[in-house]
């Protein structure tokens, strides 16, 4: 069996070198549909038991059988971004849960508080079903992750670099037995803005308060050099917090 090895995402900076966007370890469950139990009662068993240490409904695992029914040998994310004692105790219990395992993956992190940065940047998150349709060619699988906006969509060729993969024996419950090659992942290339953080950060504050003295809510503002046409600040404003969306 082929085993996916996920590259390092690509980092971003602004103009000074501040990191905007980076990655953080993270684990997390999937489920293959080919390795489930045949028998209807014993998986519908197997389902409960993941569904109450997982805190998820049954019907969710369920809705992921049938989404993804057509690519049964592909893991399928069941839960993303576990914390690590999470982690530790679901890595335990997987041993007696056929179809199921852990994977390592990472998070996205967006590290400067400039909510404005948000619109800039965008985030990372899962594909969709119809996603993973469009993109099959440039081989995208259920458990990668996109860009869904900003940054993080528009330089998304740059920014996820090439996965890897292993080469697995596995015995008839599809545990792992040995490793018969291995291709490491090709990181992602890291992208450096001419956005300064700094200077996006003091115009945000500034309008802020300015919204405060005139009772509004809404603004756009560009900051750039009409010699070189860099732009050094693209404000929008209200904005949201990008690390949200990127957590799922």
């Amino acid at each position: 069996r082929v085993s996916r090895v996920l590259p390092k995402r690509g980092m971003i900076y602004d103009r000074a070198g501040i990191v905007l966007g980076k990655n953080i370890p993270s684990f997390m469950l999937v489920m293959v549909i080919a390795d489930l139990p045949k028998d209807e009662q014993e998986r519908h068993a197997l389902f409960e038991h993941v569904s109450l240490i997982a805190g998820l409904q049954l019907t969710d695992l369920d809705l992921l059988l049938t989404e993804f029914a057509s690519t049964p040998t592909e893991p399928i994310p069941v839960v993303s971004h576990l914390p690590y004692d999470r982690a530790i105790h679901l890595a335990i219990e997987t041993k007696t849960m056929p179809g199921f395992f852990l994977q390592t993956s990472s998070l996205r992190q967006y590290p400067v508080p400039t909510l404005s940065l948000s619109h800039v940047l965008g985030y990372v998150g899962k594909l969709s079903v119809d996603e993973l349709d469009q993109l099959a060619e440039q081989n995208y699988r259920p458990i990668d992750s996109i860009g869904k906006n900003g940054i993080e969509k528009s330089a998304e060729r740059q920014l996820r670099g090439t996965a890897g993969e292993r080469i697995i024996e596995v015995d008839a419950r599809g545990r792992e037995l040995s490793v018969v090659s291995k291709t490491d992942p090709i990181p992602g290339q890291d992208v450096h803005l001419t956005i300064d953080a700094g200077f996006q950060s003091f115009i945000e504050t500034r309008t802020e308060e300015l919204f405060f003295k005139t009772h509004t809510s809404r603004a756009s503002i560009v900051a750039l050099n009409p010699k070189t046409g860099e732009i050094y600040a693209l404000v929008s404003l209200p904005a949201y917090d990008n690390n949200d969306f990127a957590k799922g």
